[in-house]
């Protein structure tokens, strides 16, 4: 009776397990899909777990990179090779020291004995002037305010002005030497030394060279009256070789000008040779011209700068 009581239960466990066990599959189903089935798990690997390595990491110490020093570009300079200023040196004639105020000198002239003569100097930025006056040779020398004590006769103006104007001049002055001095800040400059010549009037008309000279001179004269001019008597007069050299200023203050003719005589002719063209006192040159003969010189009367417009040329 027990044991058939044992296995009735037994049974109904057994039994009560089976339909669990059904249920159980039939949820299962349901959630993995279908593929899940044709997994075959014949080929599974057995994973065996291995020691884990240790990778010991050799960290190198970086060589240090020298730190790059910039090599300096020579900036290149180009050689330029200056060009000089070229030192402009003007020439003047009339200056007697580089570097002084002096611009003008005055120049070497000539008059007949008691007649008047003029000599101009010019210089910039003085403060006084003064005029000399030097005996031939230098050894003699005086101011020109003195001068008539020197030079009996003499008269003198403008001795402390740029223009000289010595009147009355005596023989004994022939060759003298006329300078003027300025003074900038108490130094002296002095100019060049311009020569006095002393001449004779007019030629002794003692043979017929001086008689065809003296008419030479008045024939040019009445010319020139013509034209305004006011004519000077004969100067300079020397005679080599047969032949009469000479000069006669004629003066004309309306055109401004001074006009020295060069004239020649001998003993059977006479006539020009050359016009000088001065300002009207004399002071500047302005040009020259050779001439031929009295229509020449009449035309250069007329019209001055003809002479001029010659020496440009």
């Amino acid at each position: 009776m027990n044991k058939k009581i044992v296995c009735a239960f037994l049974i109904l466990v057994l039994a009560l397990a089976l339909c669990a066990c059904s249920s159980a599959r039939s949820n299962y189903a349901s959630v993995i899909p279908e593929e899940a089935e044709s997994i075959d798990f014949s080929n599974s690997v057995t994973v065996v777990d291995q020691p884990t390595a240790v990778v010991t990491a050799q960290v190198s110490t970086p060589t240090p990179v020298p730190t790059a020093t910039a090599t300096p570009v020579p900036t290149t300079v180009a050689s330029v090779t200056a060009t000089p200023t070229p030192t402009i040196v003007i020439v003047n004639t009339n200056t007697s020291t580089s570097g002084n105020p002096i611009t003008k000198s005055p120049y070497d002239d000539f008059v007949a004995i008691g007649g008047t003569v003029k000599f101009v100097a010019s210089a910039s930025n003085y403060s006084s002037l003064r005029w000399i006056i030097k005996s031939p040779d230098g050894t003699v020398v005086t101011s020109a305010s003195n001068a008539p004590n020197v030079y009996p006769g003499l008269t003198v103006s403008g001795q402390n002005s740029t223009t000289l104007v010595l009147s009355n001049v005596p023989a004994s002055m022939d060759n003298c030497l006329i300078q003027c001095v300025f003074n900038r800040n108490g130094t002296d400059y002095y100019t060049n030394n311009a020569i006095l010549s002393i001449i004779n009037t007019t030629p002794t008309p003692t043979d017929t060279i001086a008689t065809n000279a003296n008419t030479c001179r008045d024939t040019y004269a009445s010319t020139a009256s013509a034209y305004g001019y006011t004519s000077g008597s004969i100067s300079n007069y020397s005679v080599a070789d047969s032949r009469a050299s000479f000069n006669v200023d004629f003066t004309n203050s309306a055109k401004s000008y001074l006009v020295r003719g060069e004239f020649y005589a001998t003993s059977t002719t006479y006539g020009p040779v050359y016009a000088y063209v001065y300002d009207v006192n004399g002071l500047n040159y302005l040009g020259s011209k050779a001439i031929n003969d009295l229509s020449e010189f009449s035309a250069l009367l007329s019209d001055p700068s003809i002479a001029i417009t010659n020496s440009a040329g």
